[in-house]
């Protein structure tokens, strides 16, 4: 049985290392040329490793942040250094560039689109994003209900009092709501 669980342990540990390392290369293309500047510390994406081997067996991982970000001061947000870019560039080729980031630093699919959404709303103020162009493509991408009805609901409060496009969002985030529940 030991030697089965220093097996599966190992096997954790490089799919971890394997990971990291398309997570970097992606990085590390997406940051060249003129973006080089704007370039994370690679290292804010990755919890560090387990130290010393095998030391994490027993412990529950720590609660990764969700859709929005983080939602208690204990979760860690892989995401988190991308945002002073998205508040830069928060274009669609940004968020398909990325995108399949959130695969590599363990995020579900669509969270890189949802934050450059927000990141869209932040900037916009005047002229918020449209909901059929820009906000349900994107959280038609989530997988989780859950997630798009919080991406929907946070959309729904970014919009002016009686714009039609936050009776959208308000709509969405119910029947999503009820379809998580």
């Amino acid at each position: 049985w030991a030697e089965k669980s220093g097996h599966s342990a190992f096997q954790a540990e490089f799919e971890r290392i394997d990971r990291r390392r398309d997570a970097l290369g992606l990085l590390s293309s997406f940051f060249q040329g003129e973006r080089i500047a704007h370039r994370p510390k690679f290292s804010r994406f990755f919890e560090p490793l387990p130290f010393p081997f095998k030391s994490e067996i027993g412990k529950l991982p720590r609660r990764l942040a969700g859709v929005l970000g983080k939602e208690s001061e204990d979760d860690f947000d892989p995401l988190l250094p991308l945002m002073d870019y998205f508040a830069f560039d928060s274009s669609t080729s940004t968020a398909s560039s990325l995108h399949p980031l959130c695969h590599s630093i363990g995020l579900p699919s669509g969270y890189v689109h949802a934050r450059v959404l927000c990141a869209r709303f932040q900037k916009a103020q005047k002229s918020p994003p449209s909901f059929e162009t820009e906000v349900r493509p994107v959280i038609n991408r989530l997988h989780a209900a859950r997630d798009g009805a919080k991406l929907a609901e946070w959309c729904a409060l970014q919009y002016d009092s009686g714009e039609e496009d936050k009776l959208k969002c308000l709509t969405l985030a119910l029947n999503l709501a009820m379809k998580s529940s």
